[in-house]
């Protein structure tokens, strides 16, 4: 089993603003508990911080020779306030998964 970010762990409930957007409802608290929560308890490797941090993010190699890659969606959910916006790639996960 393996963590990601849900729209409901944040308020108000599906609001998830991209990094650069200037509010005073950011949700870069919540990614950063999750990186540690994750980490801390031997879920994720500390390598995943960063991109969890950013955007809730993370890449890891499995065994085999498998790689899960999670994405945050909320960004383009649409309930979502913050998707009717004009940024093409919020949280630049885009650009980021294209490198994975």
């Amino acid at each position: 089993v393996y963590s990601v970010i849900g729209n409901h762990d944040v308020l108000p409930v599906n609001q998830f603003p991209p990094p650069k957007a200037k509010t005073k409802a950011p949700v870069r608290w919540l990614y950063k508990a999750a990186a540690y929560r994750w980490i801390e308890a031997g879920w994720l490797p500390e390598t995943v911080r960063p991109t969890v941090e950013f955007a809730g993010v993370y890449a890891i190699r499995l065994p085999n020779q498998l790689r899960l890659i999670t994405i945050n969606t909320l960004y383009c959910y649409k309930f979502n306030w913050w998707a009717y916006t004009a940024e093409a790639d919020p949280g630049q996960q885009l650009k980021w998964l294209a490198r994975h």
